[in-house]
């Protein structure tokens, strides 16, 4: 008897002790977080220990500290691709185009952070739709848009996904009365997105997210990057014929969508060598050279708009 009750104090001492290093080990996580600047308001440290990682290097770079917002980045990227998984959640299937599907799972990570991955079955239109969502953040990263939350790869029960960071708390298209945001044109057409606005913006305005100041955060990048079997100014010619459909559809001109001046420049920034460079091992060659051409067309054709 006395040794039994001595195995289940065992247990016991064991059970909490586990349960200390686990909550020990989350706090570490927040803790890691951190920043020793001082010139960071509030709102930037409420969002860091509520595990709102990406949405704290939004607004440590809107508060103009893109050295630190780089350091959070880093931290954050790395729980994406090695963090331990904590639970799964199977979200179904969520984008079907002819034969081809896209499927998606919810997952949280032990640091407290979650995200969505998808994956793909079969072939169709949408058969590179994980590379296309890792592409699409890659280009807000170049550009310096910052319009969609970080995305990397992750072999998840053997699979191939894309691992995208969850915006939690923010409202969707549909809340409240809004304009598509410059900047939101600007990325839909360099990551090619088919139907741009009769998809993402009318149909389906679940397909982004509005932050605090309306901005559209683009979180379903599934049909962009699907140029490659076309030769480069067939696959230009066809992506802005559909932004000029798209522009008459919402009865604007491409000067309704100008972006600013400092936007501009980043966009201009880049040599077509350092964008090949970013994103060879990202897309396919031909989908590179279909990427800078965009890119190009759009300065040619947007720069007598700019103020």
């Amino acid at each position: 008897m006395l040794l039994s009750g001595m195995k289940s104090i065992v247990v016991l001492f064991i059970f909490l002790f586990i349960f200390a290093l686990t909550a020990r080990a989350e706090q570490a996580c927040v803790s890691l977080f951190s920043t020793s600047n001082s010139s960071f308001d509030e709102s930037i440290s409420s969002l860091i220990s509520q595990n709102k990682l990406q949405e704290a290097i939004w607004e440590i770079r809107r508060q103009g500290f893109p050295d630190d917002a780089k350091k959070l980045e880093s931290q954050l990227r790395s729980i994406l691709v090695t963090d331990k998984i904590k639970r799964i959640h199977f979200l179904g299937e969520i984008l079907s185009e002819n034969d081809g599907t896209t499927e998606a799972l919810h997952i949280l990570f032990h640091s407290g952070v979650s995200a969505v991955a998808k994956y793909k079955r079969g072939d169709g239109e949408n058969r590179n739709a994980p590379r296309s969502e890792i592409a699409a953040y890659e280009v807000s990263q170049l550009f310096q848009l910052h319009n969609v939350p970080m995305t990397v790869k992750r072999k998840i029960r053997g699979q191939q996904m894309s691992v995208q960071y969850f915006v939690r708390d923010l409202p969707n298209g549909f809340s409240r009365s809004h304009r598509y945001h410059p900047e939101s044109w600007l990325t839909d057409y360099l990551i090619a997105y088919s139907d741009m606005v009769s998809s993402r913006f009318r149909n389906k305005a679940d397909n982004y997210l509005l932050d605090n100041q309306d901005r559209q955060i683009l979180i379903d990048n599934a049909s962009g990057f699907n140029t490659d079997w076309q030769s480069g100014n067939k696959a230009l010619a066809q992506e802005w014929e559909t932004l000029l459909y798209a522009l008459n559809k919402e009865k604007l001109s491409l000067k309704d969508i100008a972006p600013s001046r400092e936007v501009f420049a980043k966009l201009k920034a880049p040599t077509s060598g350092e964008i090949r460079n970013h994103f060879h091992t990202k897309l396919p060659k031909q989908e590179i050279e279909n990427l800078i051409l965009r890119r190009d067309h759009y300065v040619k054709k947007m720069s007598q708009y700019i103020k």
